[in-house]
């Protein structure tokens, strides 16, 4: 997906919290536990040699209990590849990839919009009687610089990424009610 080396060294931490999010059942509140139950139910009837935690085990073991997630991740995510069958979980893919590979590279883009108001500003600062007359085209670029690095700032952001991820997650699991999953 990233071929640039450096750029991987920020998203592979983010990429490992989608497992996270996905499956924490007993330690996440952000589904109701009757739908937790049985999204617990299709998985372990479906995934050979699953067994999921309990609350009480998932507390002593918590690792135990998160690799048990991941097997259970890895499997739905091998049924729900086709772009056709599941739509949702497609495009929110995409959105959750496009969030985090945006984030990975907010770095970047803030210092080359720095680098670009600098430069602007020098031009203004050599010619500064033409600014205001004949050089509009120095006081728009600089607007439409400072503006991207607001939307740089402001947007593009972890809770961006969670929210992006959350959505991801929430059309993933939705599939153990889809029968076409096994």
């Amino acid at each position: 997906m990233i071929q640039n080396q450096g750029l991987r060294l920020f998203v592979e931490p983010l990429a490992c919290s989608f497992e996270q999010i996905v499956w924490s059942p007993h330690r996440d509140t952000n589904l109701d536990p009757l739908t937790k139950k049985r999204y617990h139910n299709f998985l372990i009837a479906h995934v050979p040699e699953l067994t999921l935690p309990t609350a009480e085990e998932e507390r002593k073991a918590p690792d135990h209990a998160d690799n048990c997630y991941k097997s259970g991740t890895k499997w739905l995510l091998e049924r729900t590849r086709d772009k056709k069958q599941f739509p949702l979980v497609f495009e929110e893919n995409i959105n959750y990839g496009f969030a985090r590979n945006s984030l990975a590279v907010r770095p970047y883009a803030l210092a080359v919009i720095v680098v670009c108001v600098a430069a602007i500003l020098l031009s203004i600062r050599m010619h500064p009687e033409t600014v205001w007359y004949t050089d509009s085209g120095s006081v728009v670029s600089l607007g439409v610089a400072l503006g991207a690095f607001g939307l740089w700032i402001l947007l593009v952001s972890e809770n961006w990424v969670k929210d992006a991820a959350g959505a991801y997650t929430r059309a993933l699991l939705a599939t153990c009610d889809v029968e076409r999953t096994h």
